[in-house]
């Protein structure tokens, strides 16, 4: 079963490979075509998202056990969760992968004895409105250094694409630009959660002096969009709409704290299916790729086998949430685990040997 090419992995830019010398861009910038890059990479259909998220709330189910706010059931069991849980399976038909299972094994292993004694911890000693509390923290500051590195990661799929003769120190650059931008949203976003919380006092101080610093975090954004624009060629366009998308709509999110928390919640939401439905685009994409085994069958129809996962995963997560929405979220967090460690792994580029034998 062969390995996903370097150039296809959204985070294989932790170690960019050598550039081509080509002074000329590839005719064709964009990863899927330009009608699908824009709908299911760039999101641009995001501010509708949000827009349905803060006029229905009617069709919000309660996220965990005590908690007071809603969140969609689209976002959560058919895009969140599936997303969460194809890893395994990309995991499992990879070769490449399975050779290495006992390393993916102990991992998944351990962080699932961490998240039972996180939860242990919270039953012991409770913590704001859920015994998960613990484990949704966690997971907030994980899930936040994903999100910035999926982001960083497709944005370089397209800086190939589109600027081939861009050194290691320009990606470098870029992804600490995007990633520092996401992290900030989160932290801030964090920020307004604690000040709805039973340390809303200090969370409060704490905003009031960060909200100084917003428009810091996006200079360098907007700087790296205005480069994108000002070199633009024939394949820049799909880069230039995913960045652009992206910085929007975190831009938005720092807004909405000082508007409403129900702007805030729609725009969150909107963001956390940006994430998943890129996620499945990008996997897709790399699947149709993939050659030998398994492959052979799920390949041709990626998307087919992609929606049938979907359906089949939110199906069971709306099942169990059905009869206990504790143990629902106990689960989800542990796979969300799972998620982000296996994640950081299979879209690494292989590790090149060079041999150290005198010639």
């Amino acid at each position: 079963m062969s390995s996903l090419p370097a150039q296809a992995t959204p985070a294989a830019l932790e170690a960019p490979a050598a550039r081509p010398t080509a002074t000329t861009a590839p005719a064709n910038g964009w990863i899927l075509s330009p009608t699908w890059d824009l709908l299911l990479l760039a999101n641009v259909l995001w501010p509708l998202i949000a827009l349905a998220v803060v006029m229905s709330p009617s069709v919000m189910p309660p996220v965990a056990e005590g908690e007071r706010e809603w969140l969609p059931f689209l976002q959560l069991y058919l895009l969140s969760a599936p997303h969460r849980l194809i890893t395994v399976p990309m995991v499992l038909l990879d070769a490449r992968h399975m050779a290495n299972w006992r390393r993916f094994a102990l991992i998944a292993a351990c962080l699932t004895a961490g998240g039972c004694l996180l939860a242990a911890l919270g039953m012991a000693v409770p913590y704001g409105t859920s015994t998960l509390m613990y484990l949704m923290i966690v997971d907030f500051a994980w899930n936040a250094w994903h999100f910035a590195s999926q982001h960083a990661g497709i944005a370089r799929i397209y800086g190939r694409k589109a600027h081939p003769e861009d050194t290691v120190d320009d990606a470098i650059q870029e992804k600490a630009t995007l990633r520092i931008m996401v992290l900030w949203v989160f932290m801030r976003v964090g920020m307004w959660h604690g000040m709805q919380g039973i340390n809303a006092e200090m969370a409060t101080w704490i905003a009031n002096i960060a909200q100084w610093f917003d428009p810091l975090f996006f200079l360098a954004p907007a700087w790296l969009l205005l480069r994108e624009i000002r070199r633009v060629n024939a394949a820049a366009w799909g880069r230039i709409a995913y960045i652009g998308s992206a910085v929007a709509l975190y831009g938005s999110m720092l807004v909405a704290l000082r508007i409403d928390g129900r702007v805030l919640l729609g725009l969150f939401v909107a963001h956390a299916c940006f994430h998943a439905i890129e996620y499945f685009a990008v996997i897709g994409w790399a699947a149709s790729k993939k050659k030998g085994g398994a492959w052979e069958v799920v390949a041709p129809q990626a998307a087919m086998w992609t929606v049938a996962f979907v359906f089949v995963v939110g199906l069971l997560n709306w099942g169990v949430a059905a009869v206990s929405l504790w143990w629902w979220g106990f689960l989800t967090l542990l796979i969300s685990y799972i998620h982000y460690a296996w994640d950081g792994m299979i879209w690494k580029a292989p590790t090149k040997r060079v041999s150290t034998a005198p010639v």
